[in-house]
C-alpha cells in the first residue's frame, strides 16, 4: 500500500557492540502515524558497510547511514524516516511505490533535517 510507510527510532540503552534501533509500520497522514523527521542524506560509498541492530537481528547500512544514525543518538528525535532503511531495499515493487510516495512522506513529516555527513576540514565554520 502506497501509504504504509516504516518508521525508525534509535534505541537507547547500555552501550552494545552496534547501534540499537526499531523498525515500525504507519500510515502516513492517520491519526495513529506518529510524528516524524524525514532525513534527507548522502548515500556515500555503498561498498563501505556497518552494521546495526534492527529490531534485534544484524542489519547492513551504508557508513553514511550509520554516522547520520550516530550523530542522532544524542538527540530525541524520536521517529525518524530514512529511506535507505525504511524502504525494503530489496524489493523493487516496494521501492518503485515507496520513491513514489516520496512527496507525501516529506510533506507529512515534522520536519526535514537535511545532513551532509561529519564534520570535517573546519566544516563546522560553515
Amino acid at each position: 500500500e502506497a501509504d504504509q510507510i516504516r518508521l525508525l527510532r534509535l534505541r537507547r540503552g547500555k552501550p552494545s557492540k552496534y547501534m540499537r534501533c526499531e523498525l515500525q509500520p504507519a500510515v502516513i497522514g492517520s491519526s495513529e502515524c506518529p510524528r516524524y523527521t524525514a532525513m534527507s542524506y548522502c548515500w556515500g560509498d555503498p561498498t563501505a558497510t556497518r552494521v546495526i541492530l534492527l529490531n534485534g537481528k544484524r542489519h547492513k547500512v551504508t557508513e553514511s547511514v550509520h554516522d547520520l544514525l550516530s550523530s542522532l543518538l544524542s538527540k530525541s528525535i524520536g521517529w525518524i524516516w530514512i529511506d535507505a532503511i525504511c524502504i525494503n531495499q530489496n524489493d523493487n515493487d516496494e521501492k518503485s511505490l515507496q520513491i513514489g510516495a516520496m512527496g507525501r512522506i516529506y510533506t507529512n513529516a515534522r520536519r526535514v533535517r537535511v545532513w551532509l555527513g561529519n564534520e570535517a576540514d573546519g566544516s563546522h565554520f560553515a
